[in-house]
């Protein structure tokens, strides 16, 4: 097996806990909702939960994943994000604002841009206040550079959008939502990544080839055959395949709640501390 000299790392699940802070940045959205609506708040913040569960459960799956609730959220969030579609960019489906907007109108609960901005600014304070780099990322990182190689991170935008009112619609601004993801990862950067090893998908981010023919621009060591890059990240089709087509040889797809079978070349791993160099 041939050692790694670039190892690209995904960040969210992977390097940074989402997961464990989500369920206390809904809670933030929960109270906002519950103290303006009532018990129609607590069911559309139940809903905004459960969307970020379909979400992430499509994430994943791998490509053979197909669900009807899937399709339906997306089909909402493609309606709300006309405005973002209109102007040529990729769905973003990841925003949160948009997960909240479609969950009030599933409750009936007339949308109001000042609001949704609001009570989604409270969930990512939660994350922006509270992440923390996984111990094992950490140990991974040192690994990474003890065996002479070098580690970027790549990750997409959390998809942050503004409400559009006049028009009623969500749209994107690609620098307002790169400098929106970098202010969440200060303990990534306290962690001893420098911010010119991060790449940020914006305005073309996973899984797009093009997004990591950037992230290897951007790598800053002198450069490498691609048969020497290793891709780590939660998702296979995100984060392993794409990089897989511009030559890289290996992928670790971390799992850290699940497993699933291991496409070719790829192993599935429940903890970075099982990745070997």
């Amino acid at each position: 097996m041939t050692p790694p000299r670039l190892v690209i790392f995904d960040v969210d699940d992977v390097f940074v806990d989402m997961d464990q802070l989500a369920a206390r940045a809904v809670e933030a959205v929960t109270a906002t909702l519950v103290d303006t609506f009532g018990d129609r708040g607590a069911r559309a913040a139940a809903r905004f939960d459960a969307h970020y569960d379909i979400l992430r459960a499509k994430l994943r799956a791998g490509p053979a994943h197909d669900a009807a609730e899937f399709d339906a959220l997306v089909a909402d969030i493609q309606r709300w994000q006309r405005g973002v579609l209109e102007a040529g960019h990729d769905l973003k489906i990841w925003s949160r604002e948009t997960m909240l907007a479609v969950a009030l109108e599933r409750e009936g609960i007339e949308v109001e841009g000042a609001f949704v901005h609001e009570a989604v600014g409270r969930y990512w304070a939660v994350l922006r206040d509270e992440s923390r780099v996984f111990d094992d990322a950490a140990r991974a990182l040192r690994r990474v550079r003890d065996a002479g190689a070098h580690a970027h991170l790549a990750t997409n935008s959390d998809g942050n959008l503004t409400f559009d009112a006049a028009a009623r619609t969500f749209r994107y601004d690609s620098e307002h939502a790169r400098r929106t993801k970098m202010s969440r990862l200060d303990c990534v950067v306290a962690a001893g990544v420098a911010p010119e090893d991060i790449t940020i998908g914006d305005p073309v981010g996973k899984p797009h080839v093009a997004f990591f023919e950037r992230v290897l621009a951007d790598v800053r060591c002198d450069p490498v055959p691609p048969e020497t890059i290793w891709a780590v990240g939660d998702s296979y089709a995100d984060d392993i395949a794409p990089l897989f087509a511009l030559g890289a040889s290996r992928g670790f797809w971390v799992l850290r709640r699940k497993t699933a079978p291991a496409p070719e070349r790829v192993t599935v791993v429940t903890s970075l501390d099982e990745v070997t160099w």
